[in-house]
């Protein structure tokens, strides 16, 4: 494996967070998968097969994350995305790193179907398939100035 992966380039590696909740047992902190959701991650992302469609928007959890230092648009972006039907949505403060030029929507479990549904109702965005969003969301939407534009 080791000699086939050294040659790999970073934007050719992608990966997904198995859907699930946080779970205390005995003492311990883990991550409880959700198996039926884990179903589809694996038909997605491990055999390459992409879903032809978005579930309806209601279905989804998505976080919101200021990457520009303005929480008045933030809000704007959450109101934007409850008329257009997603009803879990959360501000979820502010990004690691600010100024951001690029609206970005990283699809945890890798819908990418989802994620493009959701920058074609924000008219913004660049979708990432990665594991590096808000815990337990299907898609993380860290917003960048492009958003801010009329």
């Amino acid at each position: 494996v080791v000699g086939w992966a050294k040659d790999l380039k970073r934007e050719q590696v992608t990966q997904a967070m198995v859907p699930g909740k946080e779970a205390v047992i005995k003492g311990g902190w883990y991550w409880e998968a959700d198996p039926e959701a884990t179903k589809h991650v694996v038909s997605r992302f491990l055999t390459a097969d992409q879903a032809d469609e978005a579930l309806p928007a209601a279905q989804y959890h998505v976080s919101l994350l200021d990457g520009v230092g303005d929480r008045r648009a933030l809000a704007r972006m959450k109101e934007a995305l409850a008329k257009a039907g997603y009803s879990d949505v959360e501000l979820a403060g502010p990004a690691d790193q600010m100024e951001r030029d690029h609206t970005e929507i990283i699809a945890q479990t890798a819908d990418t179907a989802g994620a493009q549904a959701l920058a074609a109702t924000l008219g913004v965005g660049q979708v990432t398939v990665a594991s590096t969003g808000v815990m337990g969301t299907d898609f993380t939407v860290i917003m960048g100035r492009d958003w801010l534009k009329p």
